[in-house]
Parts: C-alpha cells; sequence; structure tokens
C-alpha cells in the first residue's frame, strides 16, 4: 500500500471532535493492510467509513482492500463513492479500469468454460447415438420388486444451550482481536451467574453502540451486560516535540481557536503555551 497516514485535516467536513476518529481508524487499516492483515484493515475501514461515509482516503483504500480480497464488485463501488466526492482522485480513476478490465477477463473466461463445457456434452451425445442397437438395448430390463419403506427414529432435539455457553461466548469476546478497530480502552470481558458483564471505556456513545452490535453478532443468545462500559469525556495525549495547542485544537476541534479551551483544563501547564515541556501529559475535553 503506498497511502500515507491521514490527518484530520483530510476530511474538513467534520470539524467536531469526532472527525478525528475517522482517522484514528483508516491509519489502523493502512497498518494492517501494509503487514498483510486484509480482514482487520476492511473491519476498520467499515467503521471510520460509518463515521464520515465521504472520507475520500478511506474509500480508495477500501477499493484497494476488497479488490486484493477478490471482490472486484465492491472495490468498483468504493472507488466511485472517491470519485463522487474527489472527482479528480487518480487512484480511484486506475483502480475502477484495473478492476473493470479484470471482470471483463473473468467474465470472457467464464463463457469460454461455458462453450467448452456445451461442445463436450454434445460430443457425449453423439458418440453415444452412434452406439450399435445391439449393444444399447442387449440386456433386457430387470423388475425389481418395490423397496420396502424403513421406520426411521427421529433425530433428538439439541438443547438451546448446545449452540453456545455462557462461558463460551465470554471465552470468544475474549479471543475477539479487533477490538481496536472500535477505539476502545481497557476492555474486560467476566462472566458468572450465566451473564456476561464487559468493562471499558468508549470514546462516544456511538461506539459504544457499535460495541453492542459486535457484542451481540459474537455471544448470540447470551446474556451480556453493557453497563459498565463507559463514554469518555476527554482524550489524554502527551505533547510532543513539534506540538502547539493549536495544532491540537485543529485535530480535535477542528477549529485553531479553541487552543484556550485545552488550557483552561490543564491548569498544571506553563501559563505560556510556547512553554509547554515535551513529554508533558494532557486532558483534551471532548464533550462540546
Amino acid at each position: 500500500m503506498s497511502e500515507a497516514p491521514a490527518t484530520p485535516d483530510d476530511h474538513p467536513d467534520r470539524p467536531d471532535a469526532l472527525g478525528a476518529l475517522p482517522v484514528v481508524g483508516y491509519n489502523q487499516a493502512l497498518a494492517d493492510a501494509r503487514a498483510g492483515r486484509l480482514e482487520p484493515a476492511r473491519e476498520a475501514l467499515l467503521a471510520a467509513l460509518q463515521l464520515d461515509p465521504g472520507f475520500v482516503p478511506a474509500l480508495v483504500l477500501a477499493g484497494k482492500v476488497a479488490a486484493q480480497l477478490g471482490w472486484l464488485p465492491e472495490a468498483v463501488r468504493r472507488w466511485e463513492a472517491a470519485l463522487a466526492r474527489d472527482p479528480d482522485n487518480a487512484a480511484a480513476r486506475a483502480g475502477i479500469s484495473r478492476a473493470q478490465a479484470m471482470m471483463a477477463a473473468e467474465g470472457h473466461s467464464r463463457a469460454l468454460r461455458y462453450a467448452l463445457a456445451l461442445v463436450v456434452a454434445a460430443a457425449l451425445v453423439f458418440l453415444g447415438s452412434r452406439l450399435p442397437l445391439s449393444r444399447r438395448t442387449a440386456e433386457p430390463a430387470v423388475a425389481h420388486p418395490p423397496l420396502q419403506a424403513v421406520a426411521r427414529e427421529p433425530k433428538p432435539a439439541l438443547p438451546e444451550t448446545a449452540a453456545r455457553s455462557t462461558a463460551e461466548a465470554a471465552r470468544a469476546l475474549r479471543d475477539f482481536r479487533d477490538w481496536g478497530g472500535y477505539w476502545l480502552r481497557g476492555l474486560q470481558v467476566e462472566e458468572g451467574q450465566g451473564v456476561i458483564r464487559l468493562r471499558g471505556t468508549a470514546p462516544t456513545q456511538e461506539a459504544k453502540g457499535r460495541l453492542a452490535r459486535v457484542v451481540a453478532a459474537i455471544a448470540g443468545p447470551s446474556p451480556a451486560n453493557l453497563d459498565e462500559v463507559k463514554v469518555s469525556t476527554h482524550a489524554e495525549v502527551v505533547f510532543g516535540d513539534s506540538d502547539t495547542l493549536c495544532d491540537l485544537a485543529k485535530t480535535y476541534y477542528g477549529d485553531k481557536r479553541y487552543w484556550r479551551r485545552i488550557a483552561r483544563a490543564n491548569p498544571q501547564l506553563p501559563r505560556d503555551p510556547r512553554h509547554i515541556p515535551t513529554g508533558a501529559r494532557m486532558r483534551i475535553p471532548l464533550d462540546h
């Protein structure tokens, strides 16, 4: 994958705190795709596109991942969606051309195989019609007695818990490796008294809702309690060597002018933002 990691500036249509989340999912998908983990990359891209369906870099990368998985129609749909937002996107346009050429070649090959099968079938019919009549009717038909009906015992019905017990569902949730694609921190899975309990922190209520749907898909009918999954009201960051409060405000709020909001939330920092030391930890409010 030749794509570069994205920044919130790549999708200015989301000037809120959630605008940074599609970028997180896109960069995680890009790392997975470069490492050959195509399925996790696709899942992370789907999560990012749920938050921002018009995020062009995610659409282009989703098309490339789908093409590598062999899902050419899906790849074409992703690239067409990217061109609808960015008509000059060369990567999407080139991807559509390659996918259409591959689908045309595949259709030609399928038609050729079908025609060959028809030729073979016609040849077999022709050869069968050329056999001497004596060879085809030499043995008279033998009348077989009718078969007696054999009574079969009904199969026993499986108990409802045979599909997956609560303990097995809890183990399946612990083994699920894609929680990072949903931006969850400190997720814990516990099982007791026939109920699965989850603890952790989700960045938004929407992310917690997606978590509930994923848990239902994995655990099935096993009861699950998500009351202890909290929704974060802030992000924790470490101040980098080239960071400024204006840059952080642009990343999380979409506007550099909100840097004072970050300064007010961190009274332990120097009053002059130019003197904030590298490595300083700070909290960025998200409930605005």
